[in-house]
């Protein structure tokens, strides 16, 4: 298993992601984030963020599944590339109006870090 370093800046907005296996990095992710336009508190939001964040896609490991819904909120991630070079958005939507949105991208940082594992 790998670990994951996030860096948090502000209440609302959220930046970058690095993935580490054995100590050395393997892929880098970047992304910016914010809450909007809901009376939920932004603990809430991140609170199923996270929630959802649990169940990535086998072949695409970062961030979250195409989809996933509880109660009146659903993510959704829309996928473009491999985890070798990849960008992506992701919403989360509240009774059907967007209240989250991050873009990010990113891909494998070392290739001979990942062809030692």
């Amino acid at each position: 298993m790998g670990s994951t370093i996030w860096n948090w800046l502000g209440e609302l907005d959220g930046v970058g992601e690095e993935v580490y296996y054995k100590g050395r990095p393997v892929w880098l992710c970047t992304y910016y984030g914010r809450v909007y336009n809901t009376p939920l508190s932004p603990d809430a939001v991140y609170e199923f963020l996270r929630e959802a964040l649990r169940y990535p896609v086998e072949d695409k490991p970062f961030r979250g599944p195409g989809r996933y819904a509880k109660d009146n909120l659903v993510y959704r991630n829309k996928f473009h590339g491999s985890a070798d070079n990849f960008s992506c958005k992701e919403l989360i939507l509240e009774n059907g109006k967007s209240i989250y949105e991050a873009v990010y991208s990113g891909g494998l940082v070392d290739q001979r870090a990942r062809d030692s594992f």
